[in-house]
């Protein structure tokens, strides 16, 4: 399966490096963490389990490290209230 083994790629990676260009957080990270990184901490289709993420230890370290970025938890909070506004606009109509 293509997920899984770009999963062995991105582990292999940073197996040698903290984030995916090197020790620096740069728009690498974010561009590829905003659906690898939320796809093995089991925020995207509920396919963490049947993808077996756990064992991609490297990938889960570098998610969670994104993760816990106050940036991050920012935009997840912002994306959260939007998506609950949506949903308010639709039941008033």
């Amino acid at each position: 399966m293509e997920t899984k083994r770009q999963l062995d790629v991105l582990d292999q990676r940073l197996s040698k490096n903290d984030f995916i260009s090197g020790q620096n957080y740069t728009i690498a990270d974010i561009a590829i963490w905003s659906w690898y990184g939320q796809l093995v901490l089991g925020e995207l289709y509920n396919a963490d389990v049947f993808l077996d993420v756990a064992k991609y230890q490297h990938v889960m370290a570098w998610a969670k490290k994104i993760d816990n970025r106050e940036a991050v938890k920012r935009g997840k909070m912002a994306r959260e209230i939007s998506e609950v506004t949506v949903q308010i606009k639709g039941f008033i109509k």
